[in-house]
């Protein structure tokens, strides 16, 4: 864990620009706030190791404790599988959490999962792609609950690609939601509970990639408790499933 937090420190000091995060406001206004670098959420990345190999269609249910996802827990965050569900529980307010899916990379996915709180909503939760093997270097699509918005993003610049946008086809607060997209090449799709949201195209972060989950807390409330099921990504007919590089675990 030691390794990790070093990790973190030295993320803080690559990142120019700040990251986007989610704040509880005043209910007639936008949740999303922009942040200083002095109150930006700090990444800290867990990425699996995988080897080089042929990669089928992934799906996990998270009924076997031993499927690969970290588990483990220290003074920013817990991870456990927990009642047939992952759980990532916040510790820190200052942190936002990407972990990669223990799953080999590919160029072009079908990505989705079910997403939900327990007890009082974190700022977002999301599913991540595009990860190159840098701990920062990805696309994140994630949402809040209780003003019911989305958007889509660069995390390593906080550029979005997807203005942050109500849907609501978001359920709010602790209901289950389905989050999904398609990956085809530099077309990117997003989804929620069966509603397509969004379609653009993007390429900034494109070849052989991971995926996986993200969650984030209020800047004010460092628990969140957030809960992840039917995990699934799925090669579109165009992708390669031969992996050219696995990606190296950097808590390690």
């Amino acid at each position: 864990m030691r390794s990790r937090k070093i990790l973190t420190l030295i993320i803080s000091t690559l990142m120019l620009v700040f990251l986007i995060a989610w704040t509880p406001m005043s209910a007639n206004r936008h949740a999303i706030a922009e942040l200083s670098p002095e109150e930006t959420a700090e990444p800290v990345a867990y990425l699996p190791v995988i080897i080089n190999n042929y990669c089928p269609d992934y799906f996990d249910d998270f009924s076997n404790p031993a499927s690969g996802w970290p588990v483990g827990e220290d003074d920013d965050l817990r991870t456990e599988y927990l009642d047939g569900e992952y759980r990532t529980l916040t510790k820190n307010n200052r942190i936002m959490y990407p972990i990669a899916a223990p799953n080999c990379d590919r160029v072009n996915y079908v990505l989705e999962v079910d997403a939900r709180w327990v007890g009082a909503p974190g700022a977002s939760y999301g599913l991540i792609f595009g990860i190159t093997g840098s701990p920062d270097e990805f696309y994140l699509f994630h949402m809040n609950t209780v003003f019911r918005e989305y958007e889509l993003l660069h995390f390593d610049d906080g550029n979005k690609i997807v203005q942050r946008s109500f849907s609501d086809a978001i359920n709010p607060g602790s209901g289950v939601n389905h989050l999904k997209v398609i990956r085809d090449g530099d077309q990117i799709t997003l989804e929620v509970n069966g509603v397509t949201l969004a379609t653009v195209t993007d390429d900034k972060f494109s070849g052989m990639t991971g995926v996986g989950i993200l969650t984030s807390p209020y800047r004010g409330e460092p628990t969140s408790d957030a809960r992840y099921d039917n995990f699934s990504v799925m090669a579109l007919p165009s992708s390669s499933g031969v992996v050219q590089e696995g990606m190296q675990r950097q808590d390690q």
